[in-house]
């Protein structure tokens, strides 16, 4: 198994329409296959443009994490090979990263794509950047083998080097009742912020809905020492 983030260019551009159509057909798989662990549809997204699948996965601001059946092979870094792997292998989960986002760009996101009213409760003073985590899925065929917790570390490790280790707080919105999914967040350090409820339109859900926020906080000086401390 493999953990990597899809390209956002490559050279040339047409190398990249594959991964973008790869991309699709996992991201409507997951849809159709685990309908009640999102809060978008297939319906929705089958419909969506060309242009909303190339933003999705070239947005400065989306980072595309997925877990493939194969082994990395070849320097660590090499494009041309990474490009291969994902297209030759079997997909087994994904995750998205979204961010950085400073302290007023971070309010809107919460507000606005992660439902929660009161942005406040979730901001920290000595916090620099902000990241949210959106859509973790894994096959069924590949549960219980951890790859959630691989997902979850590879994004902290990924927050961190897009922000250069400067202090950084990744937030995510899950079903309270979900306890695999709070679990697997929990194995990565990630810890209750708050919960709230809200009106739950999906499919074979109730009326209405409890979420839990869940953040962790990584980089910044205090991370710097300790991983330098013999």
């Amino acid at each position: 198994m493999a953990v990597y983030s899809l390209p956002k260019t490559f050279a040339p551009a047409e190398k990249l329409d594959p991964i973008i159509e790869r991309y699709k057909a996992f991201r409507l798989l997951s849809l159709k296959q685990s309908p009640e662990s999102f809060s978008s549809s297939y319906e929705r997204e089958i419909a969506f443009p060309d242009e909303t699948w190339i933003k999705r996965v070239c947005g400065p601001l989306s980072t595309n994490i997925i877990a493939v059946s194969g082994n990395p092979t070849g320097s660590e870094g090499n494009k041309e090979q990474e490009r291969d792997l994902l297209l030759k292998e079997e997909w087994l989960a994904s995750l998205t990263l979204s961010g950085p986002f400073d302290k007023e760009a971070a309010v809107a996101m919460f507000k606005n794509n992660m439902w929660i009213e009161s942005p406040s409760i979730i901001m920290g003073d000595e916090i620099e950047f902000y990241f949210g985590l959106y859509a973790m899925y894994v096959a069924p065929n590949a549960r219980g083998a951890g790859l959630g917790v691989s997902l979850v570390e590879y994004a902290k490790e990924k927050a961190l080097e897009i922000v250069g280790g400067k202090k950084t707080r990744l937030v995510l919105v899950v079903d309270f009742d979900n306890i695999g999914a709070r679990r697997t967040y929990e194995k990565g350090q990630f810890v209750l912020n708050h919960d709230y409820w809200f009106d739950d339109t999906r499919c074979g859900r109730a009326q209405r809905t409890q979420s839990a926020v869940m953040r962790v906080d990584i980089g910044g000086p205090d991370s710097l020492r300790k991983n330098t401390t013999p």
